[in-house]
């Protein structure tokens, strides 16, 4: 008798523990439990309509593309275009001058939301940010003194070469080091400006500049004081820097260039800042 007792007891608490367990919610239905694809989606339009602007990272000392006028405002093809861009997207544009050297840590961080600024699509940016689609091309030229015996990149063995440091002139000699291990000292500047001076001051021998930098300031202002090599390290293409999971912004800047050149005002902004339409 005890022990059918106890063979019944033993049975009535596996039903219960049954019970109790067919009770417990499945944990794939705790509201708490939060959605991984909704964590990963791409917020970086939205994020930019909820600020009511974004935040342009440029060099300010890089005429035309972006630089300071005589009133200290900045201006340039680039800062046009970007605010072009903006009234099309229904938002502002902040600018935010950063050290051109760091500038995609600068972008990565998140302090800035892209660089527009003249930035030349190289290989090493391409491997830590994503870009949009090219608006300009661009070639890294060799400018002398007027009346120079330098006339090829032969002609620079022994002499001293000036550039702007992080810019995309960096990696254009590196794809040339025969010329470059030739050079008698490659001294690299803050700025493209700063190294021009010294090659009108005599401390240098040859700048190796981007064109789009040069025909559109220095030679605008002192013609006939420089020559170009015919030779050059590069011909490269321009677009706008963007962390790679920016997708969505990425697309939208896309469509905003996109609309600028079907209507015409992309072109108008290049004959102002470069007397004819240099937009591709």
């Amino acid at each position: 008798m005890k022990k059918l007792m106890i063979i019944m007891l033993a049975l009535m608490l596996v039903f219960a523990f049954a019970a109790c367990a067919a009770e417990e919610p499945a944990a794939a239905e705790d509201p708490a439990v939060e959605d991984p694809a909704a964590e990963s989606a791409d917020d970086s339009w939205t994020r930019i309509q909820e600020q009511g602007y974004f935040i342009l990272g440029l060099d300010d000392s890089f005429p035309p593309m972006g630089f300071r006028d005589e009133n200290n405002e900045i201006v340039g093809f680039d800062i046009d275009m970007a605010n072009a861009v903006a009234e099309y997207l229904g938002v502002s544009v902040e600018l935010k001058p950063v050290v051109w050297a760091t500038v995609i840590t600068s972008l990565t961080s998140g302090e800035i939301d892209c660089i527009w600024n003249g930035m030349s699509v190289t290989e090493e940016r391409l491997q830590q940010i994503d870009v949009s689609e090219p608006y300009v091309n661009s070639d890294q030229i060799i400018v002398v003194p007027a009346g120079s015996d330098i006339a090829t990149k032969a002609d620079m063995a022994g002499k001293i070469v000036g550039t702007q440091m992080g810019s995309s002139t960096i990696a254009a000699l590196d794809n040339d080091p025969d010329t470059k291990a030739s050079f008698g000292e490659l001294k690299e500047y803050d700025t493209f400006t700063a190294a021009m001076m010294d090659l009108d001051a005599g401390r240098l021998d040859a700048v190796v500049i981007d064109g789009i930098a040069f025909y559109g300031d220095f030679n605008v202002k002192s013609p006939g004081a420089y020559t170009v090599l015919e030779e050059n390290f590069a011909s490269e293409q321009m677009a706008i820097g963007v962390r790679k999971e920016d997708d969505a912004w990425t697309d939208k800047l896309n469509e905003a260039m996109n609309a600028l050149k079907a209507d015409g005002t992309a072109a108008e902004i290049s004959i102002k800042w470069f007397g004819e339409d240099i937009v591709i």
